[in-house]
């Protein structure tokens, strides 16, 4: 009820009227955020699970005893105390310490206790689950057999990405093809349902939870959004009912179900309620006021209880962090300023600055409006043309937003016609004093000593040689003196458009000059480019669908040259360690950096001076010190704070295929001391900027077939890229 409470309370709509605008009356009552300490004695052990149990919170931790591990269950009661609850049957169950095993430990109605782990048996190395039942005082094994046959019938075992137990003592397990229920008393199969994993086109997320003899999932679509949360009565098939959700920024959602079957959601959105039998989900919180939007915490899950209480688990790289919600109806909430910003890409470290922005004046709420989302730009790329046009419409009417991230589009154009605020103001001193990295951000300066944009973070391409020593590898130059000798294919063959989009952008702000081609300049990279596909050899087209030019998964069978995007030190991690696994070397290429999130101001904005300031702060180390794997950061102090850090935890394991149908271990391991060392001196050599211009792209892609296998002259592939290009040039 206090839930319900809270949304009539308005804390949903916190600062909006109606009608959907700002309102600067103050909202009275609201969720606030308080952080619980955690009892002494959990330093040394790792919290793996926060659930309810009747009206009360608990924990599953697990410890390393001797190799071993130890599961401890606590509650959380009044007063913010912790109390160990762990049956004497918990104390009986143990395997093999690792410190990611999947575990879930489970409670009926009736009291009875599962635990589910997943690890794999001593002497092999294939992961198996296996599930124990509270008997008395004792732990009896219940491991499904069908978990243990599957070996035999597929060469793999089959284990639930979740399960949950019914107020019947049903046991259901979402196996990925199936959803089966066992009976509780024995782990006996009782039921399965063929699910082909997907249903109406979309997908089941890893998160199961039951109340009575309903089961909770969500759905989410192949972006990994979510999209809706699926109420199943077990032992009616067919009769599921959806409840929509809608999710607007990427990252984690976790849900808890209360025993009447209200709904509490929490993500990077914020905290949402949906009472049982509707579904309209209230927003009690915003993202931005709590840790779940931040990114330097990760949820690690979240646990509801009747009387509105909401606890999340957050890890950081300080450790565990319990969070608790409640409802103050005393609290208030009064936005007096609402900044728009506009981006192409989503980023996780525009959400980070929005968040932390608005922690510190909590009067201003950022909004965030993402042309991309982070999820489709690992699955495509957009349509940038059909974005600047949206985007100019918008500038050119007047409602176009506050701050402007501007990825791909043409900078230029926009700041031509004044749409741009000069942020030399800004960025000029941070580069005299040493705060910014002045060979990144000083590219942006223009004749007149203007500067209409800066990148908040970059990236650069990283080249990988197996037998190809560094200096013969730095730059297209190289390359074309390197490559004619060596006797093997060192990238495998290329089509010419693959050829044009891995070495263009390097030369392409070089081959135009005051709107017209310099043939010069044009010519000595298309002679290097020849050379180079010379070594590779030149396909009309893929012929497969799975066919793919080598990249540096093939460094350790086909491919003796690679390039790889960095965009920051924990993901240089991975061709780092494929160039020590190969025993080759790396280096940065023509040391050119790929600008990310380049940011400017609307010329137009009503809010110019609180725009100067978010660019000032997302500029500074409060914002940059995190690795987000967007990015190195353009803040000079925050390179070197990351470039000295430790990576430990980002270390990983993973196969690599060695040729012949074979594949072997690769471990990606932080670097050391002088590695890291290195990375930092190529991130202060760049001074290139990478860019792409389509038209340019297209006309060489045209021209370029004939010469590269020898059919045509290069003076006859200058003049088809003039002919080409003449019009567009000179608009």
């Amino acid at each position: 009820m206090i839930l319900v409470a809270g949304s009539l309370a308005g804390c949903g709509k916190a600062g909006q009227d109606q009608a959907g605008g700002l309102s600067m009356e103050p909202v009275k009552g609201c969720y606030v955020e308080t952080e619980v300490s955690l009892p002494d004695m959990w330093e040394d052990a790792k919290v793996r699970q926060i659930f309810r149990v009747e009206e009360q919170v608990h924990f599953l931790l697990q410890r390393n005893v001797e190799g071993n591990v130890s599961l401890e269950e606590w509650s959380l009661g009044e007063n913010a105390s912790f109390e160990e609850v762990t049956g004497n049957w918990l104390r009986e169950v143990s395997f093999p310490w690792d410190a990611y095993i999947p575990l879930k430990l489970l409670q009926d109605q009736a009291g009875d206790q599962y635990l589910y782990a997943c690890y794999p048996s001593e002497g092999e190395e294939l992961y198996q689950g296996h599930l124990w039942r509270s008997q008395g005082d004792g732990a009896v094994e219940i491991t499904p057999g069908q978990w243990t046959a599957s070996l035999e019938e597929i060469g793999y075992y089959v284990y639930p990405e979740d399960l949950a137990v019914t107020g019947s003592g049903t046991l259901v397990c979402a196996m990925g093809q199936t959803l089966d229920t066992y009976l509780g008393q024995d782990g006996s199969l009782l039921d399965r349902e063929e699910e082909a994993g997907t249903r109406d086109g979309e997908l089941y997320g890893p998160w199961m939870e039951s109340v009575g003899d309903y089961v909770y999932r969500y759905t989410c679509d192949n972006k990994n959004i979510v999209t809706g949360i699926q109420v199943t009565k077990i032992g009616e098939k067919g009769q599921e009912q959806t409840i929509p959700f809608s999710q607007e920024k990427s990252g984690s959602v976790y849900f808890s179900v209360l025993p009447g079957g209200d709904m509490v959601a929490m993500g990077p959105d914020g905290l949402f309620f949906c009472q049982a039998g509707d579904s309209n989900w209230i927003k009690q919180m915003d993202g931005a006021d709590g840790a779940m939007g931040l990114l330097d915490v990760w949820c690690m899950g979240m646990a509801a209880l009747p009387d509105g209480m909401v606890y999340g688990l957050f890890g950081s790289e300080q450790g565990i962090r319990l969070m608790q919600y409640r409802y103050d109806p005393d609290a208030v909430i009064q936005i007096t300023e609402t900044l728009r910003l506009y981006t192409v890409q989503e980023s996780y470290l525009l959400q980070q600055a929005a968040a932390l922005y608005h922690r510190e004046h909590p009067e201003v709420l950022i909004q965030i409006e993402s042309a991309w989302s982070i999820a489709e730009g690992h699955r495509g790329t957009p349509d940038y043309q059909d974005i600047f046009q949206k985007l100019n419409t918008e500038l050119m009417a007047g409602n176009g937003a506050d701050i402007l991230v501007m990825d791909h589009l043409d900078v230029e154009t926009y700041a031509s016609k004044g749409l741009l605020v000069d942020l030399e103001g800004i960025v000029g001193p941070m580069e005299e004093d040493g705060t910014l990295l002045a060979n990144i951000t000083g590219e942006y300066r223009t004749k007149d000593g203007r500067r209409y944009v800066v990148p908040l973070q970059f990236g650069f391409t990283m080249a990988v040689g197996r037998g190809i020593p560094s200096r013969e590898m730095h730059s297209m130059e190289a390359l074309a003196e390197a490559l004619p000798g060596k006797a093997v294919n060192c990238m495998g063959p290329q089509t010419v458009e693959e050829l044009v989009d891995k070495f263009y952008p390097y030369f392409v702000g070089e081959i135009v000059k005051e709107k017209s081609l310099d043939k010069e300049a044009l010519a000595l990279h298309l002679e290097q480019l020849k050379k180079i596909a010379d070594n590779c050899g030149i396909l009309e087209r893929r012929k497969e669908k799975d066919d793919r030019c080598y990249n540096i998964w093939d460094m350790a069978s086909h491919a003796s040259l690679a390039f790889h995007t960095v965009n920051g030190f924990q993901e240089a991690m991975w061709p780092v360690s494929v160039a020590a696994y190969v025993k080759g070397e790396y280096t940065c290429f023509e040391e050119a950096y790929q600008p990310k999130l380049e940011m400017g101001i609307n010329s137009s904005s009503p809010n110019r001076e609180r725009a100067e300031d978010f660019l000032r702060f997302a500029l500074s180390g409060e914002v940059q010190d995190a690795d987000y794997y967007e990015g190195f950061p353009v803040n000079a102090h925050s390179l070197e704070k990351l470039a000295a850090a430790d990576r430990s935890n980002a270390e990983a394991y993973t196969s690599i295929d060695i040729g012949d149908g074979a594949a072997d271990e690769l471990a990606i391991l932080d670097f050391s001391r002088e590695e890291a060392a290195g990375i930092l001196q190529m991130c202060r050599s760049l001074h290139v900027r990478y860019q792409e211009d389509k038209k340019i792209r297209e006309e060489l892609i045209l021209a370029l077939p004939g010469y590269l296998t020898g059919a045509q002259s290069l003076e006859e592939t200058l003049g088809m890229v003039e002919k080409g290009l003449n019009m567009y040039l000179a608009e």
